[in-house]
């Protein structure tokens, strides 16, 4: 069986990963630009294209939840809840998170407003004195 594709005589990688995907032998029908050409090539870049292609495990579940859920960069996710930028990162790419990661990723999937809050409030300074209890300044923030 032959799949037929109007391309131009200029895209060769277009035929290339049209060959990919069909698994099969294709014939390349000549035709000028037009938009047929245009559609295309866009449908075969939008089956292409997958940002979280490769990732597994951990990593996917975090890269989802900051960038198809709460829709933040890497750095930006990290600011808000109080993480280094380096930990995110490295977690996306496959390093193996600690137990903790797992628990602070677990609680802002359940509810980033209020981890949020908590991050921005862990982040100023206890005013408690040497003899005062650890929740004295929390009800104060």
């Amino acid at each position: 069986m032959e799949a037929r594709l109007a391309l131009g005589r200029d895209d060769r990688l277009a035929q290339l990963v049209a060959r990919v995907l069909a698994g099969r032998r294709l014939k390349i029908a000549q035709a000028p630009y037009s938009k047929r050409r245009k559609a295309v090539c866009a449908d075969m870049t939008a089956k292409i294209f997958d940002p979280d292609f490769g990732k597994d495990g951990f990593a996917r579940h975090l890269f989802r939840l900051r960038f198809r859920h709460l829709k933040l960069s890497q750095r930006k996710f990290a600011e808000r809840f109080a993480l280094s930028y380096s930990v995110v990162r490295d977690a996306e790419q496959g390093a193996r998170p600690t137990p903790s990661l797992r628990l602070i990723v677990a609680a802002i999937a359940r509810d980033p407003a209020f981890m949020a809050a908590a991050a921005k409030s862990a982040r100023g300074a206890c005013t408690c004195g040497d003899g005062d209890s650890y929740l004295c300044c929390a009800g104060t923030r």
